[in-house]
């Protein structure tokens, strides 16, 4: 894991022919100005290019003191596929951008267990 300090796209280009491998199963990738359309489509470009099922969006809680983070994930995930990939049933990529405030995205080939997504209502929904 690295800290690119706001180079993902390059460090991503860079990427793209591990990735086209299929050998990563799953990426975190922290991605600033993340409702751009120049950095949505970068998280598409990834999604597809790596063959991922599923893109969670993951709410960092700057300023917790260490003994109040939570120990799991639990409740604070939030399914972003259909927000940055578009209607999965009708296989839509757009150009439209429906923001969310989540600069931290987890790539999966497997869907994540319920108890991981946050709740319609969660302080740490990314929507």
């Amino acid at each position: 894991m690295a800290d690119t300090e706001g180079f993902e796209d390059k460090v991503l280009q860079g990427a793209m022919d591990v990735l086209a491998a299929g050998g990563v199963d799953n990426m975190l990738l922290e991605c600033k100005e993340y409702n751009s359309i120049q950095k949505r489509q970068l998280l598409r470009d990834v999604f597809r290019t790596g063959g991922f099922k599923y893109i969670y969006g993951y709410r960092e809680q700057y300023g917790t003191r260490l003994e109040n983070v939570p120990p799991t994930l639990d409740g604070l995930m939030t399914d972003l596929t259909s927000v940055i990939i578009g209607d999965p049933v009708q296989k839509l990529m757009t150009d439209t951008i429906v923001p969310h405030n989540c600069e931290d995205h987890f790539f999966t080939k497997h869907p994540l267990p319920a108890s991981m997504l946050a709740g319609a209502g969660s302080a740490q929904r990314c929507m």
